[in-house]
């Protein structure tokens, strides 16, 4: 391949360690992390052989610009975590004005995601098929008659106690959310 300049090899001239990290090489680093890329990938992506990836990938500086990158992202999702339990009351309070406020559709849903995160779940079956049609009708058992009207009586049942228990969780906040004015 020749001799470049100054009288050195490219073996020499970039074989060795990296003696500078350049912007070329955090954007690797960068991708290495953020991105979670591999060595073949970051090769393809930045135009290289895999083999000069490796060593860069092994080069002390570019390690320690990934150990930097690393670091500064462990103190993000540290500050993050204990950001959260202040930001807390500010959630709260926009829970209590989102469930006072007059579009009901947008009541129900925060009410059934706040449901939903305290253990009581989002009813799976809001919308049943009821329909029967009279051939089905005409050929089922009395049992199972019997059976299949238990059983919508049932869901009846449940869905009853589920807007009672919504309806009062309403009424709590709408009494808590009067109260603090």
């Amino acid at each position: 391949m020749g001799r470049l300049a100054e009288g050195k090899s490219v073996q020499e001239k970039y074989g060795g360690p990296l003696q500078q990290v350049r912007h070329w090489h955090k954007a690797m680093a960068r991708a290495a992390v953020a991105a979670g890329r591999r060595p073949g990938e970051l090769a393809e992506i930045f135009g290289i052989s895999t083999g000069q990836m490796s060593k860069i990938l092994a080069s002390p500086l570019f390690i320690a610009e990934v150990e930097r990158l690393e670091a500064m992202a462990e103190l993000e999702v540290v500050d993050m975590a204990s950001e959260l339990p202040m930001r807390q009351s500010v959630a709260l309070k926009n829970i209590d004005e989102g469930l006072v406020q007059k579009d009901l559709g947008k009541r129900v849903d925060l009410s059934l995601e706040v449901l939903d995160r305290t253990g009581y779940g989002k009813n799976p079956n809001v919308q049943k098929h009821l329909h029967l049609h009279k051939n089905v009708v005409e050929n089922m058992s009395d049992d199972e008659l019997d059976n299949r009207i238990e059983n919508l009586l049932d869901d009846r049942k449940e869905r009853e106690e589920e807007e009672d228990l919504s309806d009062a969780l309403e009424a709590e906040v709408v009494s808590k959310g009067e109260g603090k004015l």
